[in-house]
């Protein structure tokens, strides 16, 4: 985090007074109270003079950002009022501040329909972020920000490839598509991007391969589908000739289908050996066992892996073993012998290789699940399960606590939920990707009936289509 003064970089001290600046700059013409700012600084770990150690960080600011100013007079950029701490700052001061109105510039734009300009006007307002938001600002509320600020980021950066892939230049886009979907692989929308660009440039098995990598990834790991707007995509490109145009996901799915990352996180290293020779034991079972106890490895895949099909091949070892352990004890003759060395086999050899093939599936479960990016996709869901439970159970609480408002300053994380009855206008269009006028009208609409009363009238007033609530479903809530 920087700090200019005339063309000069502000000397900010040390980091935890960076931190206070950055909450309070995050909270910018509103009082901070100091347990917030203690809170937001310290987390699990807060001094125990919490209060005291704000001040001195704050007259550490008051310092380096009005150097001119007498000791004795009050300051008049960093106050301190009866609700707590608070900078004064210009509109227009903030880099995200004119991010965000270049940004609201190019969508204008767009819908004017000077597309070259819109463009132009995304990539200038792209260009102005310098490495990774709130860098060297570690605790959960930096975390919480810095998903959010980038979140922002990437949103614009697919809006702009998608103008541009309008304009015809798709050739072009490919290379820098291809470096983002590496660089975050688990957003959807920027695979269906890259899908249409290449399709546009004429190499179809490229684009149809996108989506195979894709799929592999989130069934080997997550053991879900794509989403419906990069499946649509994928078909209409394998039943379409190339170079014809096609849309690619819709931006409206942007923010439900994304697991956005605050900074691309180093892959995971790798599962350790001791969990590699643990394993072992699913491969040796059916092995050591001739077979006999094949249906346990089976089923233990089954049960990790929630799987019918590996529940119902259980089933089968253990049949073949019941009928191995009759023919065993009973004898059998001429053809009896055949069916039996046959059912031998392949409760020995079947069972061996299928658990090997459950074996390697399992650690590569084990591996995703270690990776930052599903850790945070999966804690994101949890807090909002934690947040629409105790919406439907304490709703008074919940409006307290700011449930549904990002743009409000908050303690509580929500996982990204955004209500439709409160947002302004801008965070419709930033944090769900709709457009100026699906947003303006969600706006006024909302005003003329004093509120919505479910998400579901969202799609009944015809302010969005049925496809983009069911994408936006997961975010969407409503509170009254």
């Amino acid at each position: 985090m920087c700090t200019w003064n005339s063309g000069a970089e502000i000397d900010l001290g040390p980091v935890k007074q960076r931190a206070v600046l950055a909450v309070l700059l995050l909270n910018a013409n509103q009082p901070v109270p100091v347990a917030t700012i203690v809170d937001a600084v310290w987390g699990d770990e807060p001094p125990g003079n919490g209060p005291n150690v704000v001040q001195k960080h704050v007259s550490g600011l008051r310092r380096a950002l009005e150097p001119d100013r007498q000791a004795r007079l009050p300051s008049q950029l960093l106050t301190l009022t009866e609700a707590g701490y608070a900078i004064r700052v210009e509109a227009g001061a903030l880099d995200v501040d004119a991010f965000r109105a270049q940004v609201e510039q190019a969508y204008q734009a767009r819908a004017a329909g000077a597309m070259p300009y819109a463009v132009e006007t995304l990539r200038a307002a792209l260009s102005q972020w310098r490495g990774t938001a709130l860098a060297g600002l570690s605790g959960s509320f930096f975390e919480v920000e810095r998903e959010r600020l980038t979140e922002l980021r990437m949103s614009a950066i697919e809006e702009s490839v998608e103008m541009e892939l309008r304009l015809g230049r798709h050739v072009q886009l490919v290379p820098q598509l291809q470096a983002l979907v590496a660089e975050y692989p688990s957003r959807e929308r920027l695979r269906g991007l890259l899908m249409s660009a290449l399709h546009q440039s004429g190499r179809v098995t490229d684009s149809l391969a996108v989506y195979k990598d894709a799929r592999d990834q989130l069934v080997d790991e997550l053991g879900i589908e794509p989403g419906a707007d990069l499946r649509r995509l994928h078909q209409q490109i394998a039943s379409s000739p190339a170079q014809s145009p096609i849309s690619p996901a819709s931006p409206m799915a942007a923010q439900a289908m994304a697991v956005a990352a605050p900074a691309p996180p180093a892959p995971p290293s790798g599962l350790s050996w001791t969990n590699r020779l643990l394993s072992l034991w699913l491969p040796l079972v059916p092995f050591l066992s001739v077979g006999l106890l094949a249906w346990i490895p089976a089923a233990y895949g089954a049960a990790r892996l929630r799987s019918r099909v590996h529940g119902a091949i259980a089933a089968v070892y253990m049949l073949l073993t019941g009928v191995v352990l009759v023919f065993s004890t009973q004898g059998a003759s001429g053809l009896s012998d055949f069916v039996f060395s046959m059912l031998f086999l392949i409760g020995w050899m079947g069972g061996t290789a299928h658990a090997v093939y459950l074996r390697a599936k399992l650690l590569r479960l084990r591996k995703s699940l270690a990776d930052p990016l599903v850790a945070m996709a999966r804690q994101r869901r949890h807090r909002r399960e934690g947040a629409l439970e105790l919406l439907r159970r304490e709703p008074s609480l919940a409006r307290d606590l700011r449930i549904g408002r990002p743009d409000l300053p908050r303690q509580y994380d929500d996982g990204g939920l955004i209500d439709v009855n409160g947002v302004p206008e801008h965070v419709l269009t930033t944090a769900l990707g709709l457009t100026i006028e699906q947003a303006r009208g969600i706006v006024l609409e909302r005003e003329r009936v004093g509120g919505f009363a479910s998400v579901g009238e969202l799609a009944k007033s015809g302010l969005l289509q049925q496809s983009e609530l069911r994408t936006l479903r997961d975010v969407l809530i409503v509170v009254r």
